[in-house]
Parts: structure tokens; C-alpha cells; sequence
């Protein structure tokens, strides 16, 4: 009986320790697959992620964007269509845009060239080649810098438990 007692408990330990040995192997890893990316929590979804290479990020968003509805600032909520529109729904109404992303960035375009778009979109598009969680849980692409060095470019306002 002991001896089995004790086996369990090496198992046991040996188990806890595969678990911890690959979590650090996600962590130390700069590259993980969908799979891997939706087993984790929301909080590790987000450190994970900022720790990949920026490719394999675009990779992820391109598999967990595309259904997804988020808001930005100030007033606007942003539908991700898999057929590539883009939803832009502010007070004024719904307009139909366009989005595409790949492995190096993901783009916006303001279709219709509306001023009022502008602040989303840019005037005719925007190309991002940078996106991380900031420390609030926002979804944060870098379009450029300022020339004060401000990161200028689109917060999204959306779980990283509703991404996966």
C-alpha cells in the first residue's frame, strides 16, 4: 500500500512539473500554435501573446478577429466579418469598409472616404504592423510613431477571452 501511495504521489509531482515545464515552454517560445493560444486563460492569452514573434501574433488574430465586434475610442464598435468587411458602427449609422491581415500586419480602409471615418480608419487606410495587449487589456495596433515618440494607432476594446 505505501508503495503505491508513493507512486502516486511521484506521478503526481512528475504530472505538476510536466505542466509547469510546458507553460514555460510556451512562455520561452516565440511562436505557438492556435491550439495552444485558445488553452489558455485570458490573462495568459495576453502575456503569451506579447511575448511572440509579431508574425505568429497577425497569425492568430487572422484565425480569432473575423466574427469578433469591439469597441474603440470614442464612440465607435468595429464588426470583423470573414469576408473581409469591415463594420464601422457609430451614432451616425453603419458603413461598410474593408479589412484584410496577414502574417505582417493587418490593414483598414475607409472604402468610402469618409472624414468622419477618419479617426478609425484613416483617410483612405491604414496599415498596422505592430499589435500588443497594453496594461489595461486592450488590444493595442501600431500604425507609427509621432514624432514625440506617442505610438499612434487603433485600441481595441475586447477581451482576450472573447478572442480565441
Amino acid at each position: 500500500m505505501r508503495i503505491l501511495a508513493f507512486s502516486l504521489l511521484v506521478c503526481l509531482c512528475f504530472c505538476e512539473k510536466g505542466a509547469e515545464a510546458v507553460k514555460k515552454e510556451l512562455t520561452g517560445s516565440k511562436r505557438i500554435t492556435l491550439q495552444e493560444y485558445r488553452k489558455l486563460s485570458g490573462k495568459e492569452r495576453m502575456t503569451i501573446f506579447n511575448e511572440l514573434e509579431m508574425s505568429n501574433r497577425f497569425e492568430l488574430l487572422k484565425a480569432v478577429l473575423p466574427g469578433q465586434s469591439c469597441g474603440t475610442a470614442p464612440d465607435a464598435d468595429l464588426l470583423f466579418e470573414t469576408n473581409g468587411k469591415l463594420i464601422v458602427r457609430i451614432p451616425e449609422g453603419n458603413f461598410v469598409n474593408k479589412w484584410k491581415i496577414d502574417s505582417k500586419g493587418m490593414t483598414v480602409y475607409n472604402v468610402k472616404k469618409l472624414e468622419r471615418l477618419e479617426n478609425y480608419l484613416g483617410a483612405n487606410e491604414s496599415n498596422f504592423n505592430q499589435v500588443f495587449w497594453n496594461s489595461v487589456g486592450e488590444l493595442f495596433f501600431v500604425e507609427r510613431l509621432d514624432t514625440d515618440g506617442t505610438l499612434l494607432g487603433l485600441v481595441l476594446f475586447c477581451g482576450a477571452g472573447q478572442l480565441q
